[in-house]
């Protein structure tokens, strides 16, 4: 018997985490018996690849998520019990203030703003006038943005504060 000889292409390829050797012949033109190949096959140590899993990779490392940094609410009483270890700091830009309170307006320029706090882990209580004042929670939240990582608001603010006959400075 007279048999056509092909060359075995083989490729490797990795889906869904299977590994498949896919194989292509090409033949060659060359003609032998039957028992030439038989003897071949036997010599030979070829071995037929199936669809084996293959080794699962590592997961690549992800990269570290950014702290979230939140705005703590606090209320009158916190202010009060923590007014000389805390950094009080009044958004507006006129005004009577907290008595030992700084006043960094909400649209104050980035320079000004850390000038003024130069720890950004020190905690901060920022506040306006009132609960249905903005400029308060606009300036923490510009405080968060530059990396200052304690901030805390205070909404009820300078109305409140003097509503409850708390220390103030009057305004320059």
């Amino acid at each position: 018997m007279r048999i056509t000889f092909f060359k075995l292409l083989t490729m490797t390829i990795t889906v869904l985490g299977f590994t498949v050797t896919a194989a292509m012949s090409d033949p060659i033109g060359d003609v032998v018996d039957s028992d030439s190949i038989q003897d071949s096959i036997d010599k030979s140590n070829i071995q037929n690849t199936t669809a084996t899993p293959a080794k699962p990779e590592a997961a690549p490392e992800a990269a570290p998520e950014e702290a979230k940094v939140t705005i703590t609410e606090v209320g009158m009483t916190y202010v009060e019990a923590n007014l000389k270890k805390v950094t009080v700091v009044n958004a507006l830009e006129k005004g009577d203030m907290i008595e030992g309170s700084i006043r960094i307006p909400a649209n104050a320029d980035d320079k000004v703003i850390s000038a003024n706090l130069k720890d950004k882990n020190a905690e901060i209580i920022v506040h306006c006038w009132s609960p249905e004042c903005d400029a308060g929670m606009q300036l923490a939240n510009r405080l968060v943005g530059l990396g200052y990582t304690n901030v805390k608001h205070y909404a009820g603010g300078i109305a409140e504060w003097t509503k409850n006959n708390k220390p103030t400075t009057k305004s320059k």
